[in-house]
C-alpha cells in the first residue's frame, strides 16, 4: 500500500506539472507570454552501444561518458528550479553506463519519475531485479523485428533470442510481484520489416506489453545525410505496394488491438510526402529539454 501511495503521488505531481507545462506553452503560442519550463527532460548517457544498428549513428561517435555525479548533480539543480518533471535516459545503450544505477537511485529517492529505453540485451535477472526496485515509470524497448537473420540486418547483431528470454522474464517478474511499471516496445518501420509489422503487434499484445509505437525510418541522422551507408540505404527505399499492404493490415489489427499507440492518420502518413507550404508552430523546445553530455540545450526536434 506505501508503494501504491507512492506512485500515486508521483502521478499526481507528474500530472499537475505536465498541464501547467501545456497552459503556459499555450499562453506562449497564442499571446507570446512566456511561462514556459521544461516538464519532460531527455537525458542522453552514453553512446556506446552492444547493438551496432544500421538505422543509428550515435554508436560511430565516440565521446567521454560523464560520472554519475555530475548527472546527478545537473538533475538535482533542476528539480529545485523546476520542481516535478519526467526524465527520459536514452543512449546507446543506457545499462552499459557503469554508474548508471546511481542515477535511477537518485531519482528514486527525489521523486522523479523515470524511463529508460534499451535494446532489452541486458535486462538479465540481476539487471531486471535492480531495476525494478527503484520504480522506473517506463522500459521503453526497441525491437525492430522476430526474425533473426531480419533482426541482424537491422541490429547488425544477433540478439534476437536472448532480447526474447529477457522480455519474457521481465513480464513474468512484474506481473508475479503486482509492479506499476510499464512496458513498451518500439519499432523503427522500414523495408526489410514491412510485412511483419501485423505479428510484431500481435507479440506485443502475447506478452502483455502496455503498447508498442512504430516509427518510420528517417533521414535525420547527420551520418546518412552526409554520405551513403549501403545497409541504410536497403531499408530506407521503402517499396511503396509492401508499405500499403502492411499499413492496411496493421490498422486492421488496431480496431481490435488497443496496444498499437499510433493512431490511424498517423500510419497513412508513413512516407507520405507533405509539401503543402504551411507553416507549422513547433512546441517541443517550450516544454522539453535536452540534457547531453551534461550540457544543458533546448531539444533539436
Amino acid at each position: 500500500m506505501k508503494i501504491q501511495n507512492i506512485e500515486l503521488s508521483r502521478l499526481l505531481r507528474l500530472g499537475y506539472t505536465i498541464s501547467k507545462s501545456n497552459v503556459a506553452v499555450q499562453l506562449y503560442k497564442n499571446f507570446g507570454i512566456d511561462y514556459t519550463f521544461p516538464s519532460i527532460v531527455h537525458a542522453k548517457l552514453t553512446n556506446e552501444c552492444n547493438s551496432k544498428c544500421n538505422i543509428c549513428d550515435v554508436w560511430r561517435r565516440k565521446e567521454k561518458e560523464l560520472p554519475s555525479a555530475l548527472w546527478i548533480n545537473a538533475l538535482k539543480q533542476l528539480k529545485e528550479i523546476n520542481g516535478s518533471y519526467k526524465v527520459d535516459f536514452t543512449g546507446g545503450e543506457v545499462l552499459l553506463k557503469d554508474d548508471v544505477f546511481e542515477i535511477f537511485e537518485f531519482c528514486n529517492q527525489a521523486k522523479i519519475p523515470f524511463t529508460i529505453t534499451t535494446n532489452g540485451f541486458l535486462l538479465n535477472s540481476k539487471n531486471i531485479i535492480q531495476l525494478l526496485e527503484l520504480q522506473p515509470m517506463n522500459i521503453n524497448i526497441s525491437l525492430d523485428s522476430l526474425e533473426n537473420d531480419i533482426y541482424q540486418k537491422i541490429r547488425g547483431v544477433a540478439l534476437l533470442d536472448t532480447v526474447k528470454s529477457n522480455i519474457d522474464d521481465l513480464m513474468i517478474y512484474i506481473q508475479k510481484n503486482s509492479l506499476h511499471t510499464k512496458v513498451f516496445f518500439k519499432t523503427v518501420v522500414n523495408n526489410l520489416n514491412l510485412t511483419e509489422l501485423d505479428s510484431i503487434a500481435n507479440y506485443a499484445m502475447e506478452k502483455k506489453v502496455a503498447g508498442i509505437t512504430f516509427d518510420p525510418i528517417r533521414r535525420r541522422r547527420k551520418v546518412f545525410l552526409e554520405e551513403k551507408i549501403d545497409e541504410f540505404e536497403i531499408m530506407y527505399n521503402i517499396d511503396t505496394g509492401t508499405l500499403q499492404n502492411a499499413k492496411k493490415r496493421l490498422i486492421e489489427l488496431k480496431r481490435v488491438n488497443n496496444n498499437i499507440i499510433n493512431s490511424k492518420n498517423s500510419i497513412n502518413q508513413w512516407f507520405v510526402e507533405c509539401n503543402t507550404g504551411k507553416k507549422y508552430f513547433c512546441d517541443a523546445p517550450l516544454f522539453r529539454l535536452n540534457i547531453i553530455g551534461g550540457h544543458l540545450k533546448p531539444t533539436d526536434y
